[in-house]
């Protein structure tokens, strides 16, 4: 048994002996020249490193005032989760976050649970001339091309809202192993605002660096979207 373990050794200290004479013999010939080893980091980093869609399950994937949707994510220190979905009876207003996102641990990096929805914004996509918001909505109307902006209290065409945490109630959990869920619940019943909510997308940033590299996941403040 020795005998082999010592053969083994053998073999495999060889070759190491062999480049190593061969080594030194090269630093004593003259012209020797330093060399230097250039090491690049090729791996294309994605702005969103995970995502996803929420519906209803059910007859219909709308998520109608009363009832709610959860999707499961993990995230480290420093991302954020977005989502986006139509706020039903409208032309072209929808919900998401503010940009980057809902953060999702506080700056003593502990995970946030509860209730988050004033993070939660209605936004208008402007691809469509608003109409009054409700059922009677008339599909798909009068095209237009204005900037994404957040409705404040009414839009372009003075319809009014209540603000978006009034209708669209968000809770984060924390599941452990840096893993949360996010629930998205429609509160819209009863009030002004009475809508279904469309299915919607979710994502989760990557971050490098310390910082974010996608600032705005979901939706550009301000930016042109092409009509639908």
């Amino acid at each position: 048994m020795i005998r082999n373990n010592f053969k083994w050794l053998l073999a495999l200290a060889l070759p190491l002996f062999f480049a190593a004479c061969s080594k030194d013999n090269d630093n004593d010939s003259p012209g020797n020249t330093d060399r230097s080893i250039t090491i690049e980091n090729v791996l294309q980093s994605k702005s969103l490193v995970e995502s996803g869609t929420f519906a209803q399950t059910g007859a219909s994937p709308l998520i109608m005032p009363g009832q709610s949707v959860s999707f499961k994510f993990s995230a480290a220190y420093g991302q954020a989760v977005t989502f986006a979905a139509m706020y039903g009876y409208s032309s072209d207003l929808f919900f998401a976050p503010i940009n980057p996102g809902i953060t999702l641990y506080d700056a003593d990096k502990n995970p946030i649970e509860g209730d988050v929805s004033d993070m939660v914004k209605l936004w208008d996509n402007g691809t469509r001339v608003n109409q009054a918001p409700g059922p009677g909505v008339n599909r798909p109307g009068a095209t237009e091309s204005n900037p994404i902006k957040e409705v404040v209290g009414k839009d372009e065409e003075g319809n009014t809202y209540l603000k978006a945490s009034s209708l669209v109630k968000a809770t984060l959990k924390y599941d452990g192993d840096s893993y949360f869920t996010l629930t998205l619940k429609n509160t819209s019943g009863g009030t002004a605002n009475e809508t279904p909510i469309s299915p919607g997308v979710w994502a989760v940033s990557y971050i490098a660096g310390g910082s974010i590299l996608n600032t705005a996941p979901s939706m550009s403040k301000g930016s042109l979207r092409q009509t639908d």
